[in-house]
């Protein structure tokens, strides 16, 4: 009724974590041991905490929050967020069509761009990116996972969508209390 918004990303990384649940509490400890470096400031040891490429967001307008996103996905997280975003701000699209768009991702090594198999850009764009010298990997994985809520400040409706790449599920009260 206050129109706050919450974000939240969660991940207990590759394979469903370390399959080491904390007794009694439900809690699966994370096996994220691939985000600290052989060496240097983000080395593994006791104390650290992973580098986190987590990237919850929430879009305020005029101190009133109008859309929270976040996706799952490792090192994809960032760059699906950003593309939804840019998305719904840039695109003008609904929350659905924002989410459901091709992404691209490119971590600088490999030093290729990764594309949905399932989700392909345009003949076109494969070709600009190939002209610029680009590799382009076919991933026939989904890139992220987003789910997003969007709020009309206006109609005080919320309309929220879950990925289909992976399955879930958005649901809420068809109209935001005032």
């Amino acid at each position: 009724r206050h129109g706050n918004a919450v974000s939240c990303t969660t991940t207990t990384s590759a394979a469903f974590g370390a399959w080491i649940m904390i007794p009694g509490t439900g809690v699966i400890m994370s096996n994220v041991m691939g985000a600290f470096s052989p060496r240097g400031v983000n080395a593994l040891q006791p104390g650290k905490r992973p580098s986190s490429s987590m990237t919850p967001t929430i879009i305020v307008r005029q101190g009133r929050a109008v859309a929270a996103i976040g996706s799952p996905g490792g090192d994809t997280i960032p760059n699906t967020v950003a593309q939804v975003l840019r998305n719904l701000v840039d695109g003008h699209m609904t929350i659905d069509a924002a989410i459901e768009a091709p992404r691209v991702h490119h971590q600088y090594r490999p030093d290729q761009v990764r594309v949905e198999k399932k989700r392909m850009l345009s003949a076109a764009v494969i070709a600009e990116l190939t002209r610029r010298g680009h590799q382009i990997q076919k991933s026939p994985v989904g890139l992220g996972d987003a789910n997003g809520v969007t709020f009309d400040p206006d109609t005080g409706m919320a309309y929220g969508f879950a990925d289909t790449r992976k399955g879930g599920l958005a649901a809420g009260p068809t109209k935001a209390p005032r």
